[in-house]
C-alpha cells in the first residue's frame, strides 16, 4: 500500500461499514518512513488496519477479502535486493487466491515493460511484461475479467526505468481486472 493514499480513498468508498487492509512488506514499510503513521494518526481512517509482513508471511484470513489491488507493485513480486528480501511469487500469489471471497476482484495496475523480455526488467527497469501478470494470475486461479487504457502512454518507449525523470509519472500502465471464480 506505500504511504496509503490509495488505501484512505478506498475508506471512503467501503465507509464506516467496510474495512480496508493498508498492507506493506517490510521493505516497503521503511521506504515510507512514517507516512502510513501519519495518514493513520489519531485514528483518522478509523476502518484502516495497518498490517506489516513480509509477502511470504502474511496470514490472512481464507475468504475474508472481497477485492484488492496492486497499483505499481506487482512487478515487486520478482525484485530482489538488499532490503528487499525475494518474494516467492507463485506462494504469495496462491495465499492471495485463498483470501480472497468467491467473486473477489484483484486491481492491477504496473509499469509496462516491452512483451517477451526477462523478468528481470522488475529489478533494473521496475517494470514487467504484461503477459508475466496475466500467466501468473491465472496460475493463480485467478481468471481475467478486462483491462483499461486510461493509462496507456505509446509514446512511452517501456526501455528505461519509470523513475526516469524523462519518463516519470507518464509510463505505460497496464489497468487489469481479475477475478476469483464463484467455484
Amino acid at each position: 500500500a506505500g504511504g496509503g493514499y490509495y488505501s484512505e480513498i478506498l475508506s471512503h468508498v467501503v465507509g464506516s461499514s467496510g474495512k480496508v487492509s493498508l498492507y506493506n512488506n517490510g521493505g516497503w514499510d521503511g521506504f515510507v518512513g512514517s507516512g502510513v503513521a501519519e495518514r493513520l494518526d489519531n485514528n483518522r481512517l478509523p476502518n484502516v488496519e495497518s498490517i506489516v509482513a513480509e509477502a511470504n508471511a502474511t496470514d490472512f484470513a481464507p475468504n475474508s477479502f472481497d477485492a484488492a489491488i496492486f497499483v505499481l507493485g506487482f512487478h515487486d513480486l520478482y525484485y530482489a535486493s538488499e532490503g528487499w528480501p525475494a518474494i516467492d511469487a507463485d506462494a504469495f500469489l496462491a495465499d492471495l487466491f485463498a483470501s480472497m471471497k468467491p467473486g473477489g476482484v484483484v486491481g492491477i495496475v504496473d509499469h509496462a515493460a516491452t512483451l517477451g523480455v526477462s523478468i528481470d526488467v522488475a529489478n533494473t527497469l521496475h517494470r514487467i511484461d504484461p503477459g508475466i501478470i496475466h500467466y501468473a494470475m491465472a496460475k493463480a486461479g485467478f481468471k481475467f475479467d478486462g483491462e483499461s487504457n486510461v493509462l496507456r502512454n505509446p509514446d512511452d518507449s517501456r526501455l528505461i526505468e519509470m523513475s526516469d525523470e524523462s519518463i516519470r509519472r507518464k509510463t505505460d500502465r497496464v489497468v487489469f481486472r481479475f477475478i476469483k471464480p464463484e467455484r
